[in-house]
């Protein structure tokens, strides 16, 4: 009973910090709603060469304009969900030694970073992906989910997509305990994620063979899995498939952020700091 009170405040603690970030992000209003513009822009001109594209077709790679357009406003939407651009949040710390703080406390840093991202996942879901998704709801054709649990396992694989990019952003961060710039390395992570995640098209538009490569490779956990999963391109044994490779994933990344962390307190060799 102690034990199982210990394990609960234990993890109420981080839930915390989730909960602050949460919080901290309503502060920044007016930047939602610039991002949000500019989110819902990005959107529309996608749609329309979805649409310009289908022009006297009907299916393209798998995809009706239908299910395009529908793709684009939810990838649009889940964009600063996940936050597949990244993050340099960790590796700035780093730099300027403000990291010295968070690991001296009695916490796992790691957790801690990965609560305060789901709690900015959390808004961002809220306050910038459910508009755009109403916007495209509202003013274009679009593809309900195949069912309920369709809609469920979608939301279940968003949770994988945020941890499988933080994990990512960690592994940055942890990287600049030895590089005198992280951005490098940053924007390799990102190019390589928004060209292979399946985010700018579905990974059917892909060349034949190199699709099921990319479904092999994390970065399509980052968005892909979950928009094949809503609009019914992932089923049965092929659907559990792609959520285990998610969840393998994720878990291969949070022990390779660990690994490197431990090695970086080794060395704690903060720069500035």
């Amino acid at each position: 009973m102690i034990l199982y009170r210990r394990l609960l405040n234990n993890s109420l603690v981080y839930f915390e910090f989730a909960k602050k970030s949460f919080q901290q992000s309503l502060q920044y209003r007016i930047a939602n709603y610039s991002g949000f513009a500019v989110n819902t822009f990005f959107f529309i001109i996608r749609a329309f060469v979805f649409m310009a594209l289908y022009e006297n077709r009907g299916i393209v790679a798998g995809y009706n304009v239908t299910e395009a357009i529908t793709f684009t406003g939810i990838t649009q939407a889940m964009l600063m969900v996940v936050g597949i651009f990244g993050t340099m949040e960790i590796a700035n710390a780093v730099k300027s030694g403000e990291v010295a703080t968070d690991l001296m406390k009695p916490i796992d840093y790691q957790l801690v970073m990965l609560f305060r991202q789901l709690g900015r996942s959390f808004y961002f879901f809220i306050f910038r992906g459910m508009p755009i998704f109403l916007v495209m709801a509202v003013f274009f054709p679009w593809s309900p989910p195949q069912s309920w649990g369709a809609l469920a396992l979608f939301l279940f694989s968003l949770i994988f997509a945020v941890m499988i990019t933080f994990s990512f952003n960690f592994i940055v961060g942890m990287s600049a305990f030895w590089l005198l710039d992280a951005r490098g390395i940053s924007g390799f992570i990102m190019g390589a994620g928004l060209l292979l995640s399946g985010f700018v098209v579905p990974l059917s538009f892909f060349p034949t063979g190199f699709d099921k490569i990319c479904e092999w490779l994390p970065y399509v956990g980052q968005s892909y899995v979950p928009v094949a999963i809503y609009l019914g391109k992932y089923t049965g044994a092929i659907m559990l498939s792609m959520l285990l490779r998610q969840f393998a994933w994720a878990v291969i990344l949070i022990l390779f952020g660990k690994f490197l962390m431990f090695f970086a307190m080794r060395k704690l060799i903060i720069q500035g700091g």
